[in-house]
């Protein structure tokens, strides 16, 4: 989120939890929705349910870095995802 100049409120250590919760927001998670693909507009998921079905964003032990690790129908998908 730092380096893509995203401010999320208080210092520039900001907690991993900040972070996470950002990459999890509907303001990031609807442009990957609404590049993608979709059979159906009604199969088409909200912010919260692509995070939770899609999207792995974990954080690495004392440092501020997390990891977002994404599933897709293929590996292309995944890797546009995660981009």
């Amino acid at each position: 989120a730092a380096a893509m100049g995203i401010n999320i409120g208080g210092s520039s250590s900001g907690s991993p939890l900040n972070y996470i919760e950002l990459m999890k927001s509907r303001a990031v998670l609807e442009p990957v929705i609404n590049s993608l693909e979709w059979e159906d507009e009604k199969q088409k998921p909200n912010a919260a349910g692509f995070a939770k079905g899609v999207l792995k964003i974990e954080n690495t032990k004392q440092t501020n870095l997390i990891t977002i690790t994404a599933k897709g129908k293929s590996p292309a998908e995944a890797q546009q995802i995660a981009q």
